[in-house]
């Protein structure tokens, strides 16, 4: 970037945060133009003034209070970087705002180094607007038609990896979520620094602690010496925290402290050691879910979900499918040491048909038994075999279904068996298998500790046993259905 195009637009309301940000673009040899934006009254002199300045090299505007002007330039300006700077309480605005197109995010109250790293990035020409890298094929291998379930998401992913906002993947398991945060770290400013990958599922509580955190010698029998742990080796990179739902609580509270402070302790350590690592989290359950049953606490989840990314299965990519299925065909074909030969007409037929339940890492294994064996009959065989057991589990939870219990009256009337619905026989209907919805939940969260459950839902052991048996769960002050009953099971007693 020359010298002649260091020019920044500076939009922020507050005098203090504009003198700032203008003091310290000039200390790194930037020219800045400060504004405070616009009011209903100076609206179209002020944007005839930003008309004229056609020389500046980005902006950076403050989208919680100028959101207007963020609009105005995005629409008579596409060309121009634009920062959007904001406070965490305005995240929603400032996710809508790189969903339109910003580049970039500067987090109030501003500091130095932040600014710092926009700066070089600008000055490196690694952020452009999203229609320039477009043109540069960012969808990567995936060059076949994109199904609309996926143009959301590449959109998406192309500013979000620009800027080093936390964000989470979620999607079914095999559907590709550790593909799009190395996409993510591949495309993003840290490319050159690490990029490191912790599977939460695959140790236990301790040992997934050590690993993160890393330990100091003596911290424990057989610490022999310092071992760093994952952030540590992450330090400017990026750290990919897979199956992030089976992380123990402890756990989380300490990621959480991290997450807020950026400097964690390591075991058996005294001091803090700092870190500047961006969080890449992914789950294949539903983490809202997970936070209403309590296995998951609501605190980190907010701090996790700064920008929301989901990777559709592959049953709802068809239009890609095919297209899919050549790439990755190829691929696994040099892998395996064997030339690609492309799929018969009739697996084309039965791949297009096929619901896909393990996704890519299904239809990556397929396609390699494929260029190893090239036997269709074989491929043909295990997609029937597997059509029919998924038909049957359907089946089965339908008929699971259907034992929970009727309809419901709402459902009775519109199958024309009641000539009229009440709404009060409606409401509380729908009061009950709310009520039995939570109970559930909650026994599920205590692994059916009854004395538990009636404590955390405020209601006494007697009522609870009850309402159980009333919404079916279990027999009569009985245990979960299929286990025998435990030693708060027997049934309440009569009041002297």
């Amino acid at each position: 970037m020359t010298t002649s195009t260091r020019s920044m637009l500076v939009i922020d309301p507050d005098a203090s945060a504009r003198s700032w940000l203008s003091e310290e673009l000039s200390v790194r040899g930037w020219c800045a133009y400060a504004s405070s934006g616009w009011g209903e009254s100076d609206a179209a002199g002020q944007a005839s003034e930003w008309d004229r300045s056609s020389s500046f090299a980005a902006a950076l505007v403050d989208v919680s209070r100028t959101e207007d002007a963020f609009k105005w330039l995005r629409e008579r300006r596409p060309e121009l970087p634009i920062v959007a700077v904001g406070s965490v309480a305005s995240a929603s605005q400032v996710v809508a705002c790189m969903r339109a197109g910003a580049v970039d995010f500067l987090p109030k109250p501003c500091e130095a180094r932040e600014l710092e790293r926009v700066l070089s990035r600008l000055e490196a020409a690694e952020i452009r607007p999203v229609h320039a890298r477009v043109a540069r094929g960012l969808r990567g291998p995936l060059t076949s038609e994109l199904d609309s379930a996926m143009h959301g998401l590449f959109e998406m992913l192309d500013r979000v990896a620009r800027t080093d906002v936390t964000v989470l993947i979620t999607g079914e398991s095999g559907s590709g979520k550790e593909y799009v945060a190395d996409w993510i770290h591949s495309h993003s400013h840290r490319l050159a620094r690490p990029f490191v990958k912790v599977n939460c599922a695959a140790l236990p509580a301790r040992l997934l602690e050590s690993e993160l955190f890393g330990y100091e010698k003596g911290a424990f029998t057989g610490a022999d010496a310092r071992k760093p742990g994952k952030f540590e080796l992450a330090h400017r990179g990026t750290l990919f925290l897979d199956e992030i739902s089976e992380m123990s609580p402890e756990l989380q509270a300490k990621l959480l402290q991290v997450l807020q402070d950026r400097s964690f302790a390591r075991l058996g350590g005294e001091s803090d050691v700092a870190v500047d690592v961006r969080i890449l989290a992914a789950t294949h359950r539903d983490l809202r879910r997970e936070v209403e049953c309590g296995r998951f606490r609501e605190d980190l989840f907010y701090r996790l979900n700064v920008v929301h990314l989901r990777v559709p299965p592959l049953r709802e990519r068809r239009a890609e499918l095919l297209g899919l299925a050549e790439e990755v065909g190829r691929r696994v074909g040099d892998d395996v040491g064997r030339p690609h030969v492309p799929l018969t007409p009739a697996l084309r037929r039965a791949f297009e048909s096929y619901a896909w339940p393990g996704n890519v890492r299904e239809l990556e294994n397929m396609l390699k038994r494929w260029a190893v064996l090239q036997s269709e009959p074989s491929i043909l065989e295990y997609i029937e075999r597997q059509t029919a057991l998924l038909r049957k589990g359907a089946v089965e939870e339908a008929a699971r279904d259907q034992c929970r219990g009727p309809r419901g009256v709402l459902g009775s009337f519109l199958a024309g068996e009641r000539e009229a619905v009440s709404l009060r026989e409606v409401s509380r209907e729908a009061a009950l298998r709310a009520e039995r919805r939570a109970i559930e939940r909650v026994l599920e969260h205590t692994r059916w500790n009854r004395r538990r459950t009636a404590e955390l839902l405020q209601v006494s052991y007697k009522a609870l046993l009850y309402k159980m048996r009333d919404a079916g769960l279990g027999a009569e002050g009985g245990g979960r259905p299929g286990i025998s009953s435990g030693a708060d099971s027997s049934p309440p007693r009569a009041s002297a």
